[in-house]
């Protein structure tokens, strides 16, 4: 199985308060995020985090990686160290962006919207990193609650799987796919 997650920001205070996350503190959202993507993910399972992982120290980040089940793959996010430290701490790959197979479609995957789409006025600092909508579906973080899917230029669409829009839970691939058929 695949899972697709974004935006855990394990060891970040302060993002209990700019997103109104539900935690009385970091150490309470950290242990709930992990625990909810090990009652999902089994150790075979294949794990796509789309950036903007950890606020904590190295050895601590190392610690909690080794914790989460599954084969991880990073895509990084603004947020994240570089892919020779993301890979030291714990991800089996790590990558600036990604294609994949899902359904009967090659997906894109990056911790940014496309740039087509740019609504928010902090967007403008990271448009170098962003993808250029091609038609295709787009997996994504970085927006946080600002949306959870917003349509691309070609009848395609953006879907926003930080764990601000998913109950603090990475989302199968049968439930994103799932997901997108209604949006049709």
């Amino acid at each position: 199985m695949r899972w697709f997650t974004s935006d855990t920001h394990f060891g970040h205070a302060n993002i209990i308060k700019y997103c109104n996350r539900p935690f009385a503190s970091v150490a309470i959202m950290d242990a709930v995020i992990r625990d909810n993507w090990n009652s999902l993910v089994a150790k075979e399972d294949t794990v796509y985090h789309l950036g903007d992982v950890s606020f904590m120290a190295p050895d601590r980040t190392t610690h909690m990686l080794n914790n989460l089940n599954g084969h991880k793959i990073l895509i990084i996010g603004n947020h994240d160290r570089s892919a020779h430290k993301m890979k030291d701490w714990g991800f089996d790959e790590v990558h600036p962006s990604l294609e994949i197979s899902l359904g009967d479609e090659i997906w894109n995957l990056s911790h940014y919207p496309y740039k087509s789409n740019s609504d928010l006025p902090y967007e403008v600092k990271f448009d170098s990193k962003r993808l250029k909508d091609d038609g295709r579906n787009l997996i994504c973080g970085h927006v946080h609650t600002a949306w959870d899917v917003k349509p691309g230029q070609y009848k395609n669409w953006m879907i926003n799987v930080g764990v601000d829009q998913w109950k603090f839970k990475p989302i199968s691939e049968v439930e994103l796919l799932a997901f997108k058929e209604t949006l049709k």
